[in-house]
């Protein structure tokens, strides 16, 4: 029981991981709004 209880204590790479998370959501969230306004930008190159 002991190595259970220090797996559910170790919390060392915790807040790497939610670093990974976040800037991974941010490039989603991005690359998102560049194929919405895709078409916008290319129209307005054709003008």
């Amino acid at each position: 029981m002991n190595i259970v209880t220090q797996i559910l204590k170790d919390q060392s790479g915790q807040g790497a991981a939610e670093y990974i998370l976040l800037f991974g959501g941010v490039i989603a969230i991005a690359m998102a709004a560049l194929l919405i306004y895709k078409s916008y930008f290319v129209d307005k190159k054709q003008i």
